[in-house]
């Protein structure tokens, strides 16, 4: 899943819900990233998700990438208790594990 290991920075993310926790990464050398977020409560919630990314983003689920999300960095978001939520925005990262890339050496 190279969405949750590709090398990146923390960008700016808030939750409207204070009991939904959210976090955002921005891929080095990419206009793609990943957001996630959760609801760690025994009830639903209605939150809207703010992102420190462009309004020109489309965000699309990241286990469904045919369902768009959002076109900007704002997503309204019901989540159900203890729901999480992914999407991403931009191209799949291509990221090379440090393992896969010794077995290649050794051969």
């Amino acid at each position: 899943m190279p969405w949750l290991v590709a090398e990146g920075r923390e960008i700016s993310a808030s939750s409207t819900n204070p009991a939904v926790h959210v976090r955002a990464r921005q891929f080095t050398n990419s206009s793609a990233g990943l957001v996630l977020a959760i609801n760690p409560t025994p009830r639903p919630v209605q939150t809207e998700l703010l992102l420190g990314v462009g309004a020109g983003i489309k965000l699309r689920s990241l286990f469904d990438q045919s369902r768009e999300v959002a076109g900007s960095g704002k997503i309204v978001l019901p989540l159900l208790p203890y729901e999480s939520f992914a999407c991403t925005w931009g191209s799949e990262p291509k990221v090379q594990l440090a393992n896969f890339k010794d077995q290649q050496e050794q051969q």
